[in-house]
């Protein structure tokens, strides 16, 4: 009865590695993805699709880059999910995250990612440079997970009306620039 009774539906548990840089979320992102057995590589945005799968290649690695608006439950159910970046508003990750049944989804992200440029990513790197984190080195931590979830929602909350983009950061120009932080 007005599904007040409603199971919800849960969301698999998802684990951000972030590393300082771009370059090192890719060669950290490498090893894990050589180190796995038959992973779904994907990303959110056709620009980073193109990026991955030139690198991938270019790195002598034949796995495909999948767009996440096209993968369906049955190509990740009970496989390692590796996303390359995060999409921008909880609610459509959140969609989708809980239609599949992967194994693990881990989230490469980077301080230099969009989404964490507009929450302070230089700041952060700043103080993980002070605190003598190397580069390379990535950070796994709940409390991270939940601050980049915290702003995907903050994002959730500001953008009315969504328009599509091929790539995270003309995402955040066409969807968030007319918003102060």
């Amino acid at each position: 009865m007005f599904g007040l009774f409603k199971k919800k539906e849960s969301m698999p548990p998802i684990r951000d590695l972030v590393w300082m840089s771009a370059a090192a979320k890719k060669r950290g992102a490498l090893a894990l993805i050589a180190a796995s057995e038959d992973p779904v590589i994907a990303a959110w945005f056709d620009e980073t699709v193109q990026e991955w799968q030139q690198f991938l290649d270019d790195a002598g690695h034949s796995v495909r880059v999948e767009s996440v608006p096209f993968l369906q439950p049955l190509d990740v159910k009970d496989r390692n999910v590796f996303l390359l970046e995060h999409y921008p508003l909880a609610s459509r990750e959140t969609k989708v995250m809980q239609s599949w049944k992967p194994k693990d989804v881990v989230v490469f992200v980077s301080m230099e990612d969009a989404l964490l440029q507009l929450f302070g990513g230089d700041n952060l790197i700043a103080l993980m440079q002070k605190m003598g984190m190397a580069e390379n080195e990535a950070m796994e931590h709940t409390m991270i997970s939940r601050s980049i979830r915290n702003a995907q929602e903050k994002l959730d909350k500001k953008v009315e009306r969504e328009h599509n983009a091929d790539a995270q950061e003309e995402w955040f120009k066409i969807n968030v620039e007319k918003y102060p932080k």
